[in-house]
């Protein structure tokens, strides 16, 4: 019998389990975002939340694209890894200082700054897993990277809905950073290997010469 989920190169499977990583620990609070904003914002509405969730996405759409033509005329792995972790650190700061926020336009702040580190690490995180893709496994990865996401993303609702019931939203905020932290880590162990042998590089990726500039 074939195997569920297909075998992957390492730098997919890092990948695949970096994005499971940080956006479960996004997932923890994402379905109950509106009522932190009823409860904790000063005069919070569904206006303030649906206000909050515009700048967040609008900012994000805007950024991106600019973002993705800088890093692919630089075309190197180790920018898109360094835009990876800041963007990710950026994003495991957000959590932290929502703790403290009272104030709307606090929040709309702090969306900008979300929707930033956003913008930074997902186009360099798509440009480095497009690269590495095993050739002829490129819808199945795709697949695998949704359905593992997608499991994690309904884990961390359930979760994070039964521990803010019980503890409120300071332990999930401070759980969303450190689990985002994490994600920089494994992004780090990437960054930090020695070269890809050739023939690995071959293997896991969409088809590199041996002068490519993104190997360096």
């Amino acid at each position: 019998m074939k195997r569920f989920i297909p075998r992957l190169n390492r730098i997919v499977k890092t990948l695949i389990f970096y994005d499971f990583v940080v956006y479960s620990g996004w997932g923890l609070v994402a379905p109950v975002f509106a009522i932190f904003i009823l409860e904790k914002i000063d005069g919070g509405s569904i206006v303030i939340a649906g206000i909050a969730i515009s700048i967040y996405w609008g900012c994000k759409a805007l950024l991106q694209i600019p973002i993705g033509k800088y890093l692919d005329s630089i075309n190197t792995r180790r920018m898109n890894l360094n835009f990876i972790m800041i963007g990710t650190s950026i994003m495991s700061c957000v959590p932290l200082v929502y703790i403290f926020v009272s104030q709307p336009w606090e929040l709309y702040s702090l969306q900008i700054v979300h929707a930033m580190g956003v913008s930074m690490a997902v186009p360099a995180w798509g440009g480095v897993f497009m690269r590495h893709i095993d050739e002829g496994k490129e819808s199945e990865t795709w697949s695998a990277e949704s359905s593992i996401l997608g499991l994690g993303l309904a884990a961390a609702g359930l979760t994070g809905g039964l521990v803010i019931e019980n503890f409120g939203f300071t332990p999930i905020f401070i759980a969303i950073s450190i689990i985002g932290f994490c994600g920089v880590f494994l992004i780090h162990t990437i960054k930090t290997d020695k070269e890809p042998h050739l023939q690995e590089m071959e293997a896991a990726a969409v088809p590199i010469r041996k002068n490519n500039r993104y190997l360096r």
